[in-house]
């Protein structure tokens, strides 16, 4: 009897316990990352990794994140764009504006944390980041 009951609790609890996010708080997040790929999948098949574009995400400590990617194509239209979005983190997750003074919001959590190296996992995007 006792085996039935653990294999049961093997069977339902396992998955979750595996795909369990790190919490994310504000001084994890604070200073400069730069954004190595985002795609639709934690693998980042599918991202343009080799594109010519350069991303900076840079939190600050009163809940403002500055998007800026500079374009090193030398036939691009407009090289150096940046934009800042309000973001606070809550229940260890980051929630943050999807276009500057709108109010449509975006969660992400912790997918994968490894050194200076984390993997966002947004509602319809990963993001794969390094701290700077």
């Amino acid at each position: 009897m006792n085996f039935i009951k653990i294999f049961f609790f093997t069977i339902f609890f396992t998955p979750f316990a595996a795909n369990a996010a790190t919490a994310i708080d504000q001084s994890l997040l604070l200073g400069d990352w730069t954004v190595n790929w985002e795609a639709n999948n934690s693998l980042g098949q599918g991202a343009n990794k080799g594109s010519a574009i350069e991303t900076t995400w840079t939190f600050t400590p009163n809940g403002k994140l500055t998007s800026r990617s500079i374009d090193y194509d030398p036939n691009t239209r407009m090289r150096d764009f940046a934009a800042t979005l309000k973001y606070r983190v809550e229940n260890g997750n980051l929630i943050k504006e999807v276009a500057p003074g709108r109010s449509t919001e975006d969660s992400c959590s912790a997918f994968k944390m490894e050194g200076s190296n984390l993997i966002l996992k947004c509602k319809f995007r990963y993001y794969s980041l390094t701290k700077k």
